[in-house]
């Protein structure tokens, strides 16, 4: 029906009307082609984004395993010190109780030689060294060892109180005054090792604080690093669309080339047929074809135009984003420079407080030192823990670089892919096009044609009969002239010259009708030649077509892999998420032991207090005695003497317990907040608190008077920082007062600051 009705439009000599369908069906391609572009850079980016927070809780794991690390053997140094105490307070004891005679002299080489001991043998577990009694309870099974630890240590402390208890009642009862010094020792073993407890809790905080900090700022350099990596990508395909524009508009100038000499060459076949045939004229269907090809050169035209607008809105683009990776590049280089860093608050701070840590420092390695020999096993069991968590966490993270590589280059290849899929049915759809296009002229050309031929082959065919008729009309005339005298001879002739002229005449328009049917034969034969080669072009379109589509099928089916692997990570990521648990799970059974620890002092201080209270009751009644008043009145002032001693003591072991609460609420503060920071940093929790620091900084390195420019330069006379620029302008209106505190001050007041 199709070609009927392009026949029906070649023989009434109207041009069909221009067809728009393929050009539509081929931009629909291009901009389905950029839809899955972006689509494919979206999951990249989503991708890249996860693995970045796979790392980022990593870094925050391994940081956490080292402050666990950090507090367990602050905890180990604490126990140490403790048992030292308690073994110190075993020998006075010890010696007081043989002075008074009522233990034997060998009793205290016999103390000696058992504390020795166990340090030769190191134990099982530190709980040894702190209570040699409660052993049963250290090293019984149980499944939880937290909650077994903190038993036995709440165990041990318990029944050296009571052992204390007993050794002070005696001495009381026997009148032996060594046992006062002997809690002094204790006290100030005790005050020793919670000294040594809050200052390295301090330090640890300081350390905490400060690589909170730098992680905050590390994240926030990768975050701008990431953004400049994402504008450079966009950079990239603005480029990649820009050539991809150049090479399609120079493809459509070389097809408005080619259409220009089909209408040269048509219109000179054209003008030749129209000489050759004789004044019979150009056929409408030729004029139709010429404003048909016109109208197919205005619009290649409009097409190459827009082409071009495209490609300078695409450099417009360009332009942009390369001005936005400049500034990018420049958001970088200001982040984490060594002023920045040094006009911190923070590192002001630490600066300011690092004599005292350097100090602080040295006394916690002193003091390490004496309890790492007997601390060996112990650390040995941690490091094995520690070393099969790191492996495990290092193992996952190098599953989830691989797994993330693996999917970068599925990724890369599928976007190879993707753009060749792309670019080959675009040349396919543009030469099936054009095929068809010319197709359908070289239909209306051989329809033309075949109309000329069968009218000049009519031409021919009354010619060839008048001839006939001629040659017949000849031969009887000349029979009857050989019948005729002379005279009618002549009359004859004359008759007939008429007749033999145009016979005449007649025989050259044969001759070019011969010559115009020869042509219109040669011509259909190029043509049928042309429409053969139009077909395998055709045909080979088509099976580029098919191959397309198999590689379009094959990156679909890859992009379900590649789905697939993302899943796998996340399953990853969950697990990661698990190991998070059971890691703050653990911090929250190590608090509660310390509590514990915190309890059994506190019961101990009891005891104590317990202890002096009958202390001062037995001296009360040894006061009625004879001849023994006065030195128990000796005895008894000392005693009150180191019991005033041991309450001072007391009450500053109390404000050191109410300085470690604080503490440990400020600790508390600050595990919120860096909670609060790590859930802004995933996305997920509220961004005030980085706000509000990134505010502060700002404020402190930006001028208070325009509030965008750095502060270059002080005034010395009341030492407040503005930019040269604001400066300068208030001493050009002759205003000579700080814009901030309104002091007065010259010209040369003003010296020139680097941060």
């Amino acid at each position: 029906m199709k070609r009927q009705r392009k026949d029906g439009e070649g023989s009434s000599g109207m041009a069909p009307p221009p067809k728009k369908a393929k050009a539509k069906t081929a931009a629909k391609s291009t901009v389905m082609f950029g839809k899955n572009k972006d689509l494919a850079a979206f999951k990249k980016k989503q991708l890249t984004k996860k693995v970045r927070e796979l790392r980022n809780e990593i870094n925050r794991l391994e940081a956490a395993n080292e402050s666990l690390q950090s507090a367990k053997a602050t905890a180990v140094g604490g126990l140490s010190a403790l048992s030292r105490a308690w073994d110190q307070l075993d020998r006075e004891v010890t010696r007081a109780l043989v002075a008074s005679g009522a233990a034997p002299s060998s009793a205290a080489d016999d103390l000696d030689a058992a504390i020795a001991a166990r340090k030769d043998a190191g134990g099982t577990d530190a709980l040894q060294r702190v209570a040699p009694v409660p052993l049963a309870l250290a090293g019984s099974e149980s499944e939880d060892p937290e909650s077994a630890a903190a038993a036995a240590l709440t165990a041990a402390v318990g029944d050296r109180i009571t052992r204390s208890a007993e050794a002070l009642s005696l001495l009381v009862s026997t009148g032996a005054t060594g046992s006062v010094g002997g809690e002094a020792r204790v006290a100030a073993a005790e005050a020793a090792a919670r000294r040594h407890e809050a200052s390295a809790d301090a330090h640890n905080d300081a350390i905490a604080a400060l690589e909170a900090k730098l992680l905050e700022m590390r994240n926030e350099r990768d975050a701008a690093l990431e953004d400049l990596r994402i504008e450079t990508n966009k950079t990239g395909k603005l480029r990649d669309a820009e050539a991809e524009l150049q090479a399609s508009l120079a493809e459509t100038r070389d097809e408005l080339d080619t259409a220009r000499d089909e209408i040269r060459k048509f219109k000179t076949r054209a003008s030749s047929s129209t000489v050759t045939v004789g004044g019979v004229g150009s056929s409408p269907a030729s004029s139709a074809q010429v404003a048909e090809l016109e109208e197919q050169v205005k619009q290649f035209k409009a097409l190459a135009e827009a082409r071009e607008a495209d490609v300078i809105a695409l450099k417009e683009k360009r332009i942009e984003a390369l001005t936005t990776v400049g500034k990018l590049e420049a958001q970088v280089a200001g982040i984490l420079t060594p002023d920045v860093l040094k006009s911190s608050p923070m590192f002001l701070h630490m600066q300011h407080r690092e004599p005292e840590l350097l100090a602080e420092i040295d006394q916690l390695k002193k003091e390490l030192a004496a309890a790492q020999a007997s601390n060996e096993e112990l650390a040995q069991l941690a490091a094995g823990a520690d070393a099969a968590a790191r492996a495990a966490l290092q193992q996952t993270l190098e599953e989830a670089l691989g797994s993330a590589k693996r999917a970068d280059s599925l990724a890369s290849r599928y976007r190879q892919e993707r753009d060749d899929l792309a670019l080959r049915l675009k040349k396919a759809e543009a030469a099936r096009a054009g095929t068809d296009t010319k197709r359908e002229m070289y239909d209306r050309l051989c329809q033309s044609l075949d109309a000329r031929i069968s009218e000049m082959s009519a031409a021919a065919a009354s010619a060839s009969a008048s001839a006939d008729t001629a040659s017949q009309v000849a031969a009887k005339s000349e029979a009857e002239l050989r019948a005729l005298s002379l005279d009618e001879l002549v009359q004859h002739v004359a008759a007939f010259a008429p007749a033999a002229a145009s016979a005449g005449a007649l025989g050259p328009q044969l001759e070019a009708l011969a010559k115009a049917l020869a042509a219109a034969e040669a011509d259909s034969t190029r043509l049928s030649k042309q429409v053969s080669d139009l077909s395998s072009r055709l045909a080979a379109a088509e099976a580029a077509r098919a191959d397309a589509n198999v590689v379009s099928a094959t990156a679909k089916q890859e992009r379900a892999l590649l789905t697939k692997k993302i899943g796998r990570l996340q399953d990853k990521a969950a697990a990661q998420s698990e190991v998070i648990a059971k890691l703050e799970a653990a911090d929250a059974a190590g608090r509660t032991a310390l509590e514990q620890v915190r309890a059994a002092s506190t019961r101990l201080e009891n005891e104590l207090t317990t202890a002096k209270r009958i202390a001062r009751t037995a001296t009360q009644a040894q006061q009625a005695a004879g001849a023994e008043a006065a030195q128990a009145t000796k005895a008894l002032t000392a005693a009150q003497t180191k019991a005033a001693k041991l309450e001072v003591q007391l009450e500053d072991k109390v404000a050191e317990l109410k300085t470690a609460e604080t503490k440990t609420k400020q600790l508390a503060r600050k595990f919120k907040k860096a909670n609060a920071s790590r859930s802004s940093i995933s996305g997920t929790g509220d961004v005030a608190v980085l706000a509000e620091e990134v505010d502060m900084l700002r404020g402190l390195v930006n001028c208070s008077v325009c509030e965008t420019r750095t502060k270059d330069c002080i005034i010395t006379r009341c030492s407040h920082a503005f930019c040269r620029v604001c400066i300068d302008a208030n001493l050009a209106a002759r205003n000579r007062k700080c814009p901030g505190c309104g002091q007065a001050y010259h010209k040369d007041d003003v010296q020139s600051m680097y941060l």
